[in-house]
């Protein structure tokens, strides 16, 4: 298994140090680290392409779409006022996690526990592949991608019972795999760790991860698949699934019959 290898760096040691050397300095507060308000994107006008978190929805029509620059919502619809207000708090909470833990990291070079954190790392555009790492780490000449997750107890635990102690992750969700081995390919890197984070903030899992064999050769086919039928001009039929288009940012345009053509926008990237 890829966790019985050992790998380059000890996120887990670093994070724990880094919140050791916080806890000691009373003026320490993670915006310190924030140097933008919000997280941005790669342009998608100047580089189309299949961002990693794409390959978690499982639609083919929706490689296309990506392969081709077409209109992204901008904000991922919800057919009610309470999912929507359900999604906001979800991506607020996971925003703030993400700057707790890249300030950590960042903390950790202060500290002389790594080399270099770098946080929302662009990777690609490179093998239809474009997207933002949350963090890179080096230290001692070994690379390490960082992918900041926060995991409700049915994840986290294993049950819904919040009185666990222990989590019950012993591998990256698939999905989160699948994304990891899309920045692995567009990026180069052998190692990635995934920082799990439990909802009500009181523990979190450090995973490391190399991708393997099966995880990497579906990351190439859904690639090259948005790469051949785009240049064929093929948009798969509809699928309509309630989980697969509630989370698809190309929802609004995935309802209409349009022609090919007036959501091919490649050219704009000439």
């Amino acid at each position: 298994m890829n966790l019985a290898v050992v790998p380059p760096i000890d996120v887990r040691a670093v994070l724990l140090a880094a919140m050791d050397a916080a806890a000691m300095d009373p003026a320490w507060h993670p915006l310190r680290y924030a140097t933008r308000e919000d997280a941005e994107e790669p342009d998608r006008e100047a580089h189309p392409g299949i961002h990693p978190s794409d390959l978690a929805i499982g639609c083919n029509r929706s490689l296309v779409y990506a392969t081709v620059n077409a209109p992204r919502d901008a904000w991922r619809h919800a057919s009610t006022s309470d999912r929507r207000a359900q999604d906001s708090r979800t991506f607020d909470h996971g925003k703030m996690l993400h700057v707790l833990v890249q300030a950590y990291l960042q903390l950790a070079v202060d500290a002389g526990l790594l080399d270099v954190a770098d946080v929302e790392v662009p990777t690609g555009p490179r093998h239809n592949i474009v997207g933002t790492m949350d963090a890179l780490i080096l230290k001692g000449g070994a690379r390490m991608g960082i992918e900041i997750k926060s995991a409700g107890p049915s994840t986290y635990y294993g049950t819904k019972d919040m009185t666990r102690a222990v989590t019950a992750l012993t591998q990256p969700v698939t999905a989160h795999r699948r994304q990891a081995a899309a920045y692995m390919r567009a990026s180069g890197l052998e190692w990635f760790a995934f920082v799990y984070w439990d909802k009500a903030m009181d523990d979190f899992a450090v995973l490391p991860w190399r991708a393997d064999a099966e995880t990497a050769e579906a990351v190439r086919r859904e690639a090259e698949f948005g790469l051949e039928a785009a240049e064929r001009r093929i948009l798969p039929a509809r699928v309509t699934d309630v989980w697969k288009c509630g989370r698809c940012p190309f929802r609004s345009i995935c309802s209409q019959d349009l022609p090919f053509e007036t959501f091919d926008r490649r050219h704009r990237a000439a």
